[in-house]
């Protein structure tokens, strides 16, 4: 008689891809940390972009496919996955609101001093906000494609 079982959103499923996506890019930055620094050499300008470039490419490119992989092969698992940005984006901004000046905290994030501590900020913030936000871009955009 009941054999309709309504699927939504599911609050263990939305953590469970948050860890998930969030450590594997702290572990994703820590192994491809030294490929933007590689750009360091280079004229100050130029040295910037590629780097953020990279930084940026290097995190969400494995998170976007990922996030497309989880939307054609568990569409269930898709519907929380696809709010995962919220979380470290709302840390990120908090952090960089509430940590002094907003430019150059956002410079420190994309384009980090190279003599100092502060790649930790690149993979423990910017790796997983840039790859969170990848991966429900992934999941919007495929699901959108299969809806056309």
């Amino acid at each position: 008689m009941f054999e309709t079982e309504i699927q939504g959103p599911s609050l263990l499923g939305f953590f469970v891809q948050q860890a998930g996506v969030s450590i594997g890019l702290v572990m994703w930055g820590l192994i491809t940390v030294e490929v933007p620094r590689s750009f360091s050499t280079l004229n100050r300008p130029v040295a910037a972009l590629l780097e953020t470039l990279c930084i940026i490419v290097l995190a969400a490119t494995p998170s976007f496919f990922l996030g497309r992989a989880v939307q054609s092969n568990a569409p269930t698992l898709a519907l929380s996955g696809k709010w995962i940005w919220l979380l470290p984006t709302i840390a990120t901004v908090l952090i960089d609101v509430m940590s002094g000046p907003p430019l150059r905290n956002i410079e420190d994030l994309f384009f980090p001093i190279h003599d100092g501590e502060a790649w930790w900020a690149v993979f423990l913030a910017t790796y997983p906000t840039v790859g969170c936000i990848a991966y429900s871009l992934g999941i919007v955009l495929m699901n959108r494609k299969t809806k056309l």
